[in-house]
């Protein structure tokens, strides 16, 4: 057990350096102020609140604060899985890990927008609004070679932890495609 928590470590550590070699660096105070936006039914949630939810056992302040339907959930041997689906936003939470924790939230169109550090940006915008919230990651902003690919990303990795944010875009158009906010072991 010890081994395994071992390589563990160093495999995250790996990941990590490797990660800042394409990606920026954003700080627990810039996440605070990170905010999701249903533009459907005029609704704000912080994304720290999103991240530790359900609250007591009840999904009611995700419901009532953001405005979207109680997740779904499912059992297996590895926990509970609970998806929130709705147009344009996908939420993924399990409690393999111990308490529920959010896993991932992918925003693909203009029903919710993203808000940091003041800025709001929602997929149809163009990929150089990031240079306003992170100009080291703009900068940064990772290519695919040539004739691969035309979707790119510009990611920021929150400091101190496993938590990234990718900001998908076409390379053709620089529009933003989607939005991804991922834990890296939940």
């Amino acid at each position: 057990m010890k081994n395994k928590l071992s390589l563990l470590i160093l495999l995250t550590t790996v990941s990590v350096s490797k990660a800042q070699d394409i990606s920026g660096t954003l700080s627990v105070e810039d996440y605070k102020t990170i905010q999701i936006i249903n533009n459907q039914h005029s609704k704000t949630m912080s994304l720290g609140d999103i991240e530790y939810q359900p609250v007591n056992g009840s999904w009611s302040q995700l419901t009532a604060s953001l405005g979207v339907t109680t997740p779904t959930c499912t059992t297996n041997e590895a926990g509970n899985n609970c998806y929130v689906e709705q147009s344009g936003l996908k939420i993924y939470y399990s409690n393999r890990l111990g308490d529920y924790m959010m896993g991932s939230l992918a925003i693909t169109n203009t029903n919710f927008t993203f808000r940091i550090k003041g800025q709001q940006i929602k997929v149809g915008d163009d990929i150089s609004k990031l240079s306003l919230v992170h100009t080291d990651a703009y900068n940064k902003r990772q290519t695919v070679p040539e004739g691969q690919s035309f979707e790119h990303q510009i990611l920021l990795v929150l400091e101190y932890t496993d938590l990234g944010i990718s900001f998908f875009y076409d390379s053709r158009t620089n529009k933003i495609t989607e939005i991804l906010v991922f834990q890296s072991l939940v």
